[in-house]
């Protein structure tokens, strides 16, 4: 039987192992990860998604 995947959101990925542990707010981690401020407000806020090289 093959085993079942639980896909985790992406927001809760990324506040819980990259903002939280070191404290970063949502301008500070995007300057870090250079994206957009207003991108990852809204992957953090689930309003929207991103798709991996992966998916594509």
């Amino acid at each position: 039987m093959p085993m079942k995947i639980h896909r985790i959101p992406a927001a809760a990925l990324i506040m819980e192992n990259c903002m939280e542990p070191v404290g970063l707010n949502v301008t500070e981690a995007a300057k870090v990860l250079g994206v957009a401020r207003h991108t990852l407000s809204r992957v953090v806020n689930r309003h929207a998604a991103f798709l991996s090289l992966r998916d594509a």
